[in-house]
């Protein structure tokens, strides 16, 4: 830098200087009691920033363990040296050895489920182990050594017949899934058709409830009309009735009579 740019250099500071002390001047500020309240200000800020976990944490029960610092001493023992005042992850590191990490590590094996995508990847592992086991079962007598050839074929081979084995058990669990929802639809149908039934029996119930009702109220009704026309005979047919019943009275008593002699 030459003598003329730290010339110019120095007199923007020095205005730079005179600016902000007239803004002071004109806030009733000073310069140290703004630089103490921006310290103050940025060490609560340090002490308010809580650590955020990472996006990839999984903070479902089934498969996470939450650890305070109680439960870190119960699991590591009172004798290790775990700080009461740890605060992250890497305070743990830098305090506790390869063992008591170890220890932490068993723990959340033992309190927490293995995770289903896990397992799916455990068990293609283990058909692939399985398979190469059986491969080298086959080429246990043989003497030379296989070519690169040979191995790379041997390695697709054994790829292959691990994809085979697992499209073939998920094919399986597919059918035994689809033939649990058919044998629950099919529950489902005998439900209904049962449920129909019962509301076919149900309603010829209540015809058959509706039909002796009518029956019974005809007969009560028709008991009733032959009453009422029995009481409301003529008088001119009464006094008939009365005179040959008076007709008849005294030819049986002559008969009676007659037949006495």
């Amino acid at each position: 830098m030459s003598g003329g740019d730290r010339e110019k250099l120095r007199l923007f500071i020095a205005a730079s200087r005179r600016r902000l002390s007239d803004l002071l001047e004109r806030l009733n500020w000073s310069e140290q009691g703004v630089m103490e309240a921006r310290s103050g200000h940025i060490s609560e800020q340090k002490v308010e920033t809580v650590e955020q976990l990472p996006a990839s944490c999984c903070f479902n029960p089934a498969f996470s363990v939450q650890l305070d610092d109680a439960s870190v001493q119960q699991i590591v023992g009172k004798n290790a040296g775990q700080p009461s005042g740890a605060t992250c992850f890497e305070d743990l590191q830098v305090a506790l050895n390869a063992p008591n990490r170890l220890l932490i590590y068993e723990h959340v094996l033992q309190h927490t489920a293995k995770h289903p995508q896990f397992e799916d990847n455990a068990a293609f592992a283990e058909l692939v182990g399985e398979t190469k086991r059986e491969g080298k079962k086959q080429r246990r007598h043989r003497k030379s050594k296989p070519t690169l050839n040979e191995e790379l074929h041997q390695l697709v081979s054994l790829q292959m017949q691990a994809l085979q084995r697992q499209w073939e058990q998920e094919r399986a669990r597919k059918q035994e899934r689809k033939q649990r929802e058919r044998e629950h639809r099919k529950r489902e149908q005998e439900h209904r058709t049962r449920e129909q039934e019962q509301r076919t029996r149900e309603q010829e119930h209540r015809m058959r409830d509706q039909e002796h009702k009518k029956r019974e109220w005809e007969h009560r009704h028709a008991g009733s009309r032959k009453r009422s026309r029995s009481r409301s005979r003529s008088p001119e047919k009464q006094r008939h009735g009365h005179r040959r019943r008076e007709e008849r009275k005294p030819h049986r008593h002559h008969h009676s009579y007659t037949s006495g002699y």
